[in-house]
This record gives structure tokens, C-alpha cells and sequence, in this order.
């Protein structure tokens, strides 16, 4: 059984979704990324509840790992289900995580891009 970074097994902190990724050798970060995948697909045919556990799934795994754009991004994500929600407090949680998170990672930024967390804050 692989295990991530903290010692714990990978099938325990990966959502059920993803346990069969797990099995077929394939990383936490790229379990992840199919995570949220899944999770705009789910948001784009309307259902919100698979939507945000899928994403919140990601989260998970994306917690046990060093920061990363990619969790950045799984904030991101899950800032913009809470904001289409209506959850304000919730929106503004996530969109500072996400910048936070963003701020920790270096790396290049892509130019003309702007995160769609940001005008959620400026709201």
C-alpha cells in the first residue's frame, strides 16, 4: 500500500472516488486534478453536491502534500461553488486560502490571467 508524504495511507486519505487511483499507482496530485475535473463536470450539469465533494476530495489530498499551485487552484475551485451558493463566508474563506496559497508557491504566474477567486473578493 503507497503512503504520502505524513505516513498515512494513501486509500485512507483519498476519497472514495479516488481509491481506484490509488490502486492503479497513479500520484495524490494526480488524483487530485481528476478530482476537480470531475467536480466542474458534476457543476456543469447541475449537480452541486457531487460538485463539491469532489473538490472537496481534492482538498484532502492536496492538504497532505507541500503547497502547491494545484491546491491553490482546489481553493480557487472551491471558492467559486461557494460563491455561485451564495455562501459569502465561505467564498471569502476559500479565496484567501487560495491566495495564500498562490503567495507560497513560487513559480511563473501566467500573463493576462486573472484568478477568477480575485473578483469574487472584490465583490
Amino acid at each position: 500500500m503507497r503512503h504520502d508524504q505524513s505516513g498515512r495511507r494513501v486509500a485512507e486519505v483519498w476519497g472514495p472516488g479516488a481509491r481506484a487511483l490509488a490502486g492503479a499507482g497513479v500520484t495524490a496530485a494526480a488524483a487530485a486534478r481528476v478530482l476537480l475535473l470531475l467536480g466542474r463536470q458534476y457543476w456543469k450539469s447541475g449537480q452541486k453536491t457531487l460538485a463539491d465533494r469532489h473538490v472537496q476530495d481534492a482538498i484532502a489530498l492536496l492538504e497532505t502534500l507541500p503547497p502547491s499551485r494545484e491546491l491553490a487552484m482546489a481553493y480557487s475551485a472551491r471558492a467559486q461553488l461557494a460563491m455561485t451558493g451564495d455562501h459569502v463566508e465561505e467564498t471569502l474563506e476559500f479565496g484567501q486560502r487560495a491566495t495564500r496559497s498562490r503567495g507560497t508557491v513560487r513559480g511563473p504566474r501566467r500573463a493576462g490571467r486573472t484568478p477568477s477567486t480575485t473578483s469574487a473578493l472584490l465583490c
